[in-house]
């Protein structure tokens, strides 16, 4: 199988179970999907990314913005990229703030694989 197509199926994939995989995790991090030591590492992981002077990162396959979110709260700048057009519109459902580059929620989204990662200049 080419790498096209297994972005293709993995597209296919993730379109076709957005709503069902939303309705087992939800949009944001929370005390209902996450235990508390999960979201003490995400927390952990963010102080230790401020620490190193660095204020955007990238969440590679961010799905419905979960985690995007949660490290915008917490004072990163995020760019949430996913193969997913479904995923990726949840997420901006979920969070009309989501996606606009330049907004008060600090997260943007791509949509884009790892083989085809969006370009820095696209990503201001």
């Amino acid at each position: 199988m080419s790498k096209e197509n297994q972005v293709a199926t993995t597209r296919d994939f993730y379109d076709a179970a957005a709503r069902k995989y939303v309705e087992f995790v939800g949009t944001d991090i929370s005390a209902a999907t996450e235990s508390p030591i999960d979201r003490s590492i995400l927390v952990a992981f963010i102080e230790l990314i401020k620490r190193q002077a660095i204020s955007r990162v990238v969440e590679v396959g961010c799905g419905p913005g979960r985690v995007a979110a949660f490290m915008a709260d917490h004072g990163l700048d995020v760019i949430g990229v996913d193969v997913s057009r479904a995923m990726l519109g949840i997420a901006r459902t979920a969070d009309p703030q989501i996606g606009l580059f330049g907004n008060e929620r600090g997260v943007a989204l791509a949509i884009a694989s790892t083989s085809h990662p969006p370009a820095p200049a696209a990503s201001r």
